[in-house]
């Protein structure tokens, strides 16, 4: 090759090798990113099926034999524990750890227990939940089962106000 036409040559690989470098990081960071998405994803399903497990637990204990269930929990979350289960959380404000899919991340909800509701198959509470920057008035009404709660309190999702 004559030598114009080799550093034409020359400069065109580099060019291009530089792309090509670019890219596969590129590629390369967006295959992490996924890894980890896919990693949090499945992390929080072993959490949430250990979380209905210790819902289940709660239901069916007595509520008398708390303490020899769940015998690691300290006496002020074994007090919250007792007034989530009898009912007598209403009108209280909490604040509430959840977990968004979307953004993978924890996000913490103000709330506001507004009432209880008893059925003959189930009982539920009305919690109006708001983000961080908002206020009560955005807030947004959700039902939650008092067993769903104290699994959130046992997990430290949860704090009574």
């Amino acid at each position: 090759m004559y030598e114009d036409e080799r550093e034409c040559a020359v400069s065109w690989a580099i060019g291009r090798g530089r792309k090509k470098r670019r890219v596969a990081r590129q590629k390369q960071s967006e295959v992490r990113v996924e890894l980890s998405r896919r990693a949090a994803l499945k992390q929080q399903k072993k959490n949430e099926k250990e979380r209905k497990e210790t819902e289940k637990k709660l239901h069916s204990v007595d509520i008398g034999k708390l303490r020899t269930e769940f015998p690691n929990i300290s006496d002020e979350t074994h007090q919250s524990l007792l007034q989530i289960l009898n009912g007598t959380i209403v009108g209280l404000d909490i604040c509430h750890t959840w977990y968004d899919g979307d953004s993978n991340e924890q996000v913490v909800y103000s709330g506001r227990v507004e009432k209880l509701k008893k059925t003959k198959l189930k009982k539920c509470y009305v919690i109006a939940y708001w983000l961080e920057n908002e206020s009560y008035e955005d807030a947004t009404d959700y039902e939650m089962t008092p067993w769903a709660l104290g699994a959130d309190l046992l997990y430290e999702d949860l704090v009574l106000c």
